[in-house]
C-alpha cells in the first residue's frame, strides 16, 4: 500500500513538471516566436571574427552573429552585429541586447550599424532640397584619419538634376554631405512651380513658411547656392538680410572657404560661426 502511495506521488509530480514545462514552452516559444535554440541558449555559429568581438567585449550568451565584409586599401574589415543576453520583454514579443562593430587586424573597435530607415531618410532630406530622385548606393567602411568611418556612394539622375559622390557617417552617427554634389540643369526659380516645390520641401528655413512670392523665390535661390556652392547666387535673395548672412555662411562652409566670410558684412551670429567653421580648412 505505501509502495502505490509513493507511485502514484511520483507520477502526480511528474505530471505537474511536464504540464508546466509544456507552458513555459508555450509562452516563450509559440506565443513570443523565441526559438527553442533561444531558449536553451545554444551558441549560434559565429566567424573567428565575432568570436573576438564577443570575447574582448565579454558578451554573455550570443544569440546570433550577422556579418558584413570590406575593403579598405587591401585590408580586410569585418563589420558584425551580435545579439546576446537574456530574451527582454517578453510578454511584448522577446528581443535581445545588441552589439555591432569592426575588427581589424585582430582588432576589435565598437561601430554604429547603418540603420536603412534613418540612412535613407538623411539622403532623402538633403536630396530632396534641390530635385526629386529615387536614389541607389552602395555601402563601404573606409579608415579616415584615426577613424573608421562609414562611407555611402551614391550616383542617380534625371531631367532635372544629377546626385554623384559619397557621404560620411563618423562613429556618433554624424552625416558628412560635403562630398555629395547635385548638379541641377533646370533649377530655374523664376519658374514658379519649381521654386513652391523647392520652398515646401525647405521651408523650416529660418522656421519660415511658404507665403508670398517672393519668400519662394529667396528660399529657392537660398538651396540653389547651397546645391551648386555658387555665392553669387546668394546675392539675388531680395528684402531679407538675414537669409542672405545664412546663405554666405552655408556656401563658405561647405566650400571650406574662410575667404567667402569676409565677402559680405555679417552679423555677429553669421561672421563669427563663419570664421569658426573655416578656420582650419586651408
Amino acid at each position: 500500500m505505501q509502495f502505490k502511495k509513493s507511485l502514484m506521488l511520483m507520477l502526480l509530480v511528474s505530471s505537474i513538471l511536464v504540464f508546466i514545462g509544456l507552458g513555459f514552452i508555450y509562452k516563450y516559444v509559440f506565443k513570443n516566436s523565441v526559438s527553442l535554440s533561444e531558449l536553451l541558449a545554444i551558441r549560434p555559429y559565429c566567424s573567428q571574427a565575432s568570436k573576438l568581438a564577443i570575447e574582448q567585449r565579454r558578451l554573455d550568451e550570443p544569440r546570433n552573429c550577422a556579418e558584413r565584409h570590406y575593403n579598405d586599401g587591401g585590408k580586410r574589415i569585418v563589420f558584425t552585429e551580435i545579439s546576446y543576453g537574456e530574451p527582454q520583454d517578453c510578454p511584448a514579443g522577446c528581443f535581445f541586447a545588441q552589439y555591432s562593430g569592426i575588427v581589424v587586424d585582430g582588432k576589435v573597435v565598437d561601430f554604429p550599424s547603418l540603420r536603412k530607415d534613418i540612412l535613407e531618410t538623411e539622403i532623402h532630406n538633403r536630396i530632396a532640397q534641390v530635385c526629386d530622385l529615387k536614389q541607389s548606393y552602395k555601402t563601404s567602411i573606409i579608415r579616415s584619419g584615426m577613424d573608421y568611418k562609414w562611407r555611402i556612394d551614391l550616383k542617380s539622375s534625371d531631367q532635372e538634376c544629377s546626385l554623384d559622390g559619397f557621404v560620411l557617417v563618423d562613429v556618433n552617427e554624424n552625416y558628412d554631405f560635403s562630398q555629395l554634389i547635385s548638379n541641377t540643369s533646370k533649377i530655374d526659380c523664376n519658374d514658379s512651380e519649381v521654386a513652391k516645390r523647392i520652398c515646401l520641401q525647405n521651408q523650416s528655413v529660418r522656421s519660415g513658411s511658404c507665403e508670398g512670392d517672393e519668400r519662394v523665390k529667396n528660399v529657392c535661390l537660398y538651396y540653389r547656392a547651397d546645391s551648386e556652392r555658387m555665392v553669387s547666387v546668394c546675392d539675388e535673395i531680395n528684402s531679407d538680410e538675414e537669409l542672405i548672412d545664412l546663405c554666405y555662411y552655408t556656401v563658405a562652409v561647405k566650400l571650406k572657404d574662410p575667404n567667402i566670410c569676409k565677402l559680405r558684412d555679417l552679423s555677429y551670429y553669421y561672421k563669427h560661426n563663419c570664421e569658426t567653421e573655416t578656420q582650419y580648412a586651408n
